[in-house]
């Protein structure tokens, strides 16, 4: 569990430059940010399964909420840093919608474990995620386009 936790660490110092924070709209950085959480996922998956869907009644029947914890903090810390290089971007989000962005991150995980799905697949889903997840970052921030987001930003 800890690696897995370890792993969904973002380098928050890093973001602090409008560049690199620039870089995370990119639609390859956006691919690249998923395809590692999915060989993250793929590497443990046996340990994945029996943490998501077997622990009940153990000491890790908690890590889904463990996991939303630690994906909500990460996207408040990330919403800031925006707002921060951009102080027309909201950085209000409400708790609830970034607790069910935590459950539907946990349930992209939950769907490569029940359907092990081969690897013309998992790019696939990979790409989905990714263009629905960027689409939404740029829309719930204020930005309509990421054009508008990048000038806002002061990087185009």
């Amino acid at each position: 569990m800890q690696t897995f936790l370890q792993n969904m660490n973002m380098d928050f110092d890093a973001l602090e430059d409008a560049e690199v924070l620039q870089e995370l709209y990119s639609e390859e950085a956006n691919w690249m940010s998923f395809r590692v959480h999915v060989d993250m996922v793929q590497a443990q998956r046996d340990e994945m399964k029996l943490l998501l869907f077997c622990s009940q009644g153990s000491n890790y029947s908690k890590f889904r909420e463990v996991v939303a914890k630690k994906y909500e903090q990460s996207a408040a810390r990330f919403y800031d840093i925006v707002k921060k290089h951009n102080p027309s971007f909201r950085n209000d989000v409400s708790y609830l919608f970034m607790h069910a962005c935590a459950l539907l991150y946990i349930g992209f995980v939950e769907e490569l474990i029940h359907h092990d799905p081969n690897e013309d697949e998992i790019n696939r889903y990979i790409y989905d995620i990714a263009t629905f997840v960027r689409s939404g970052m740029i829309g719930i921030l204020g930005s309509p386009t990421l054009e508008e987001a990048l000038e806002n930003m002061k990087l185009l």
